[in-house]
Protein backbone atom coordinates (compact mmCIF):
# COMPACT_ATOMS: atom_id res chain seq x y z
CA UNK A 1 0.00 0.00 0.00
CA UNK A 2 2.64 2.70 0.62
CA UNK A 3 4.10 1.80 -2.40
CA UNK A 4 0.83 2.63 -4.52
CA UNK A 5 0.74 6.23 -2.53
CA UNK A 6 4.35 7.28 -3.30
CA UNK A 7 3.86 6.39 -7.00
CA UNK A 8 0.54 8.14 -7.21
CA UNK A 9 2.00 11.42 -5.68
CA UNK A 10 4.21 11.76 -8.31
CA UNK A 11 1.79 11.30 -11.13
CA UNK A 12 -0.17 14.36 -8.92
CA UNK A 13 2.83 16.49 -9.66
CA UNK A 14 2.93 15.64 -12.81
CA UNK A 15 -0.45 16.82 -13.37
CA UNK A 16 -0.10 19.63 -11.69
CA UNK A 17 2.65 20.83 -13.81
CA UNK A 18 0.40 19.94 -17.28
CA UNK A 19 -2.35 22.39 -15.52
CA UNK A 20 0.33 25.15 -14.86
CA UNK A 21 1.40 24.47 -18.77
CA UNK A 22 -2.22 24.69 -20.12
CA UNK A 23 -3.00 27.72 -18.33
CA UNK A 24 0.42 29.47 -19.05
CA UNK A 25 -0.48 28.40 -22.59
CA UNK A 26 -3.91 29.79 -22.45
CA UNK A 27 -2.79 32.80 -20.92
CA UNK A 28 0.14 33.26 -24.00
CA UNK A 29 -2.48 32.50 -26.62
CA UNK A 30 -5.18 35.25 -25.27
CA UNK A 31 -2.36 37.86 -24.68
CA UNK A 32 -1.84 37.36 -28.47
CA UNK A 33 -5.41 37.22 -29.02
CA UNK A 34 -5.08 41.02 -27.56
CA UNK A 35 -2.26 42.22 -29.64
CA UNK A 36 -4.67 41.65 -32.82
CA UNK A 37 -6.87 44.87 -32.41
CA UNK A 38 -10.61 44.40 -31.04
CA UNK A 39 -13.36 46.57 -29.92
CA UNK A 40 -12.25 47.82 -26.44
CA UNK A 41 -15.34 46.02 -25.12
CA UNK A 42 -13.58 42.66 -25.67
CA UNK A 43 -10.01 44.15 -25.32
CA UNK A 44 -11.69 44.49 -21.23
CA UNK A 45 -12.76 41.30 -21.09
CA UNK A 46 -9.78 39.75 -22.50
CA UNK A 47 -7.55 41.45 -20.19
CA UNK A 48 -9.53 40.01 -16.97
CA UNK A 49 -9.46 36.44 -18.82
CA UNK A 50 -5.43 36.94 -19.38
CA UNK A 51 -5.74 37.74 -15.91
CA UNK A 52 -7.35 34.85 -14.27
CA UNK A 53 -5.40 32.88 -16.66
CA UNK A 54 -2.19 34.21 -14.94
CA UNK A 55 -3.66 34.04 -11.32
CA UNK A 56 -4.69 30.35 -11.88
CA UNK A 57 -1.24 29.70 -13.75
CA UNK A 58 0.46 30.72 -10.46
CA UNK A 59 -1.70 29.20 -8.42
CA UNK A 60 -1.22 25.95 -10.07
CA UNK A 61 2.48 26.39 -10.01
CA UNK A 62 2.18 26.92 -6.36
CA UNK A 63 0.52 23.80 -5.36
CA UNK A 64 3.43 21.51 -7.70
CA UNK A 65 5.51 23.63 -5.48
CA UNK A 66 4.00 22.52 -2.34
CA UNK A 67 3.32 19.10 -3.07
CA UNK A 68 7.36 18.69 -4.34
CA UNK A 69 8.38 20.05 -1.12
CA UNK A 70 5.43 17.94 0.80
CA UNK A 71 6.83 14.85 -1.05
CA UNK A 72 10.61 15.55 -0.22
CA UNK A 73 9.39 15.92 3.41
CA UNK A 74 8.10 12.63 2.85
CA UNK A 75 11.14 10.84 1.61
CA UNK A 76 13.45 12.15 4.53
CA UNK A 77 11.03 10.97 6.77
CA UNK A 78 11.74 7.39 5.48
CA UNK A 79 15.14 7.26 5.83
CA UNK A 80 16.98 4.76 7.14
CA UNK A 81 17.62 5.21 11.34
CA UNK A 82 21.38 4.88 11.92
CA UNK A 83 21.43 5.15 15.12
CA UNK A 84 21.21 1.45 15.73
CA UNK A 85 24.10 0.94 13.60
CA UNK A 86 26.06 3.66 14.85
CA UNK A 87 25.73 1.81 18.65
CA UNK A 88 26.65 -1.35 17.69
CA UNK A 89 29.35 -0.44 15.78
CA UNK A 90 30.83 1.90 19.47
CA UNK A 91 29.94 -1.11 21.14
CA UNK A 92 32.19 -3.29 18.87
CA UNK A 93 35.16 -1.33 19.01
CA UNK A 94 34.73 -1.17 22.47
CA UNK A 95 35.23 -4.81 22.82
CA UNK A 96 37.68 -4.78 20.24
CA UNK A 97 39.94 -2.29 22.40
CA UNK A 98 38.88 -4.82 25.29
CA UNK A 99 40.00 -7.68 24.22
CA UNK A 100 43.32 -6.06 22.43
CA UNK A 101 43.86 -4.66 26.50
CA UNK A 102 43.33 -8.25 28.00
CA UNK A 103 45.96 -9.55 25.55
CA UNK A 104 47.85 -6.79 26.28
CA UNK A 105 47.64 -7.41 29.65
CA UNK A 106 48.18 -10.90 29.10
CA UNK A 107 51.60 -10.54 27.37
CA UNK A 108 52.90 -8.79 30.75
CA UNK A 109 51.22 -11.22 32.93
CA UNK A 110 52.79 -13.75 31.51
CA UNK A 111 56.32 -11.62 31.48
CA UNK A 112 55.90 -11.68 34.88
CA UNK A 113 55.04 -15.57 35.35
CA UNK A 114 58.24 -16.08 33.48
CA UNK A 115 59.85 -14.47 36.74
CA UNK A 116 59.94 -15.92 40.00
CA UNK A 117 56.35 -16.30 41.17
CA UNK A 118 54.06 -18.45 43.73
CA UNK A 119 51.90 -20.43 42.40
CA UNK A 120 49.34 -18.48 44.76
CA UNK A 121 50.35 -15.61 42.61
CA UNK A 122 49.41 -16.61 39.86
CA UNK A 123 45.99 -17.79 41.25
CA UNK A 124 45.66 -14.46 42.57
CA UNK A 125 46.06 -12.95 38.80
CA UNK A 126 44.11 -15.48 37.20
CA UNK A 127 41.11 -14.38 38.80
CA UNK A 128 41.68 -11.10 38.60
CA UNK A 129 41.43 -11.39 35.18
CA UNK A 130 38.60 -13.61 35.06
CA UNK A 131 36.97 -11.03 36.95
CA UNK A 132 37.91 -8.26 34.84
CA UNK A 133 36.91 -9.84 31.69
CA UNK A 134 33.49 -11.31 33.40
CA UNK A 135 32.80 -7.27 34.23
CA UNK A 136 33.58 -6.50 30.51
CA UNK A 137 31.33 -9.36 29.53
CA UNK A 138 28.44 -7.67 31.52
CA UNK A 139 29.38 -4.03 30.50
CA UNK A 140 28.72 -5.38 27.10
CA UNK A 141 25.24 -7.09 27.93
CA UNK A 142 24.24 -3.83 29.58
CA UNK A 143 25.43 -1.58 26.42
CA UNK A 144 23.61 -4.02 24.04
CA UNK A 145 20.20 -4.00 26.29
CA UNK A 146 20.29 0.22 26.53
CA UNK A 147 20.82 0.34 22.65
CA UNK A 148 17.77 -1.76 22.38
CA UNK A 149 15.80 -0.19 24.32
CA UNK A 150 16.63 3.16 22.81
CA UNK A 151 15.70 1.72 19.65
CA UNK A 152 12.58 0.63 20.47
CA UNK A 153 11.81 3.95 21.84
CA UNK A 154 12.15 5.87 18.44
Amino acid sequence: APESENESKPADNKKDAIAAAIARAKAKQQAAAQTTPAPESENESAAADNKKDAVAAAIARAKAKQQAAQTAQQTSDQLPDNSEAIQARTLRKEQVRLHKQEQQQNVIDSHKNTQSTTPQETANEKSSLQSDHRKAKIATVIAKAKAQKTAHKD
